[in-house]
């Protein structure tokens, strides 16, 4: 199914131009015009689905996760200083399923070793702000912690 307002349709339609780095038969991954670092790559299923990564087939789903994990080679290839490649199914941008891949430069090492923000960014949200960050926050009760995993616990069936 093709959305003709939905601008990742365009580009999977050709209608619309975009940096391509990689296409299959089902998938097309290009860079993103709005890089916030270099090589950032967004990851498409050519058919128009939910944004919702888990609201889609399970066929679907691995489908795409299979697309990223191609395209993230092509990535680690590249740019060699780049050993790892962050994934994100966030979906709110446009509602059209596609995952983001962020090469994560200088993290191509012999051995791990943790790397730690410089600028520590100590945010806790109640609400989705539009983006996501990694980083922790420590301000949180272990009685909040318990609460919470007692309400997601609950939802398991028996």
């Amino acid at each position: 199914m093709i959305d003709s307002q939905c601008i990742f349709c365009q580009i999977a339609a050709k209608s619309r131009s975009a940096y391509t780095v990689w296409e299959d038969r089902r998938h097309l991954a290009f860079l993103t015009p709005f890089p916030n670092t270099e090589g950032v790559t967004v990851v498409i299923s050519k058919d128009h689905q939910s944004s919702d990564i888990f609201d889609v087939s399970p066929s679907v789903r691995a489908g795409i996760v299979t697309a990223a994990t191609t395209v993230s080679e092509l990535l680690k290839r590249a740019f060699p200083d780049v050993g790892r490649i962050g994934l994100v199914f966030e979906g709110f941008g446009v509602n059209h399923l596609h995952a983001k891949l962020f090469p994560m430069h200088g993290t191509n090492m012999k051995e791990w070793q943790p790397i730690r923000s410089k600028k520590i960014d100590r945010r806790y949200f109640d609400r989705y702000p539009g983006y996501l960050m990694t980083n922790d926050y420590s301000g949180i009760s272990e009685q909040q912690l318990t609460q919470t995993q007692v309400t997601i616990r609950a939802q398991q069936k028996e």
